[in-house]
């Protein structure tokens, strides 16, 4: 998993130079993604 985030990140860093509009969108999709995972395991955990 850390080496798909890793890969992603890099991805992600190579393209700003190129489309920071494509890297904002990278961006804001992993924090949602990263968001979502985090609400849904606290969710879980409650129960």
């Amino acid at each position: 998993a850390s080496t798909t985030a890793q890969g992603r990140a890099a991805r992600t860093h190579a393209v700003a130079h190129l489309d920071p509009a494509a890297a904002a969108r990278a961006l804001i999709a992993l924090y949602d993604d990263t968001l979502r995972r985090g609400t849904s395991l606290a969710a879980s955990s409650t129960r």
